[in-house]
């Protein structure tokens, strides 16, 4: 199957991006690496033109963000990241 392009950027009072292609209301995971494992700190969904955000400051750690939209689409992740 497919996985969507997910973009993600951390800001200092979040992280912002896009899931393409666009599927409004689409499941999107904040995640934080734990180990060899990556736990869901924060849910949101994806508004009609694909943007999401998580408006909440980071721990420092290593986290990349998670895309589920279903309709026969795979889980897309961005490239992870570290918090500040």
């Amino acid at each position: 199957a497919v996985a969507p392009r997910v973009d993600a950027t951390a800001t200092t009072s979040g992280v912002e991006g896009t899931s393409k292609p666009v599927v409004p209301g689409a499941p999107v995971q904040l995640q934080q690496q734990s180990g060899p494992t990556w736990a869901t700190v924060a849910t949101t969904t994806t508004d009609a033109s694909g943007t999401w955000a998580f408006a909440q400051s980071l721990p420092s750690g290593t986290y990349r963000v998670r895309s589920s939209p279903g309709r026969g689409l795979a889980p897309g992740f961005s490239t992870s990241f570290a918090g500040p």
